[in-house]
């Protein structure tokens, strides 16, 4: 009787141990990454491209900063990752959010950068295997005031209520 409950016991870590191991390559468990680019353009514009777009390889922009705002649009969105540009325009952010790149949901990427317009954008994140990459174009002009202080509408109830 021993003998099967510790069989049995041990079939319940496999399974348990295979779940997670599944979990984290679906991204639930483990960080999702944002890679691309920030490049000058006469239109802004925020999508995502083939990893082997030729815009990724232009001239980049560097120290834009982009915000990743989770539930974007709503009154409860809120600031789950931030991340730069460094000199030659790529960025890489990690997204520590549950169902990042796998849940059908739409998140406000803002980018802003000195000397250039701020682009925003409500996009769905795509899954870590498509191979598609970041595209920011970025167009000359001037930013708005008071960048990465969005209104926080939810907070500003739960103040009030």
């Amino acid at each position: 009787m021993g003998g099967v409950r510790y069989v049995a016991g041990l079939l319940a870590w496999i399974a348990i141990a295979g779940l997670s191991s599944g979990l984290v390559g679906c991204g639930t468990l483990g960080s999702y990454a944002l890679e691309g680019k920030v490049v000058p353009g006469g239109m802004g514009m925020i999508g995502f491209v083939d990893e082997d777009d030729e815009q990724l390889r232009e001239s980049g922009v560097g120290q834009a900063t982009i915000n990743v705002y989770r539930d974007g649009g709503k009154p409860n969105q809120r600031l789950v990752a931030t991340g730069r540009s460094d000199r030659t325009g790529w960025v890489e952010i990690s997204l520590d959010a549950f169902g990042a790149g796998w849940m059908e949901e739409r998140w406000l990427i803002e980018v802003t950068r000195v000397g250039y317009e701020t682009s925003g954008a409500l996009v769905e994140l795509p899954g870590k295997r498509e191979g598609k990459r970041l595209l920011v174009v970025l167009m000359p002009g001037v930013s708005l005031p008071a960048e990465g202080r969005r209104e926080d509408l939810w907070g500003e109830y739960e103040r009030f209520k």
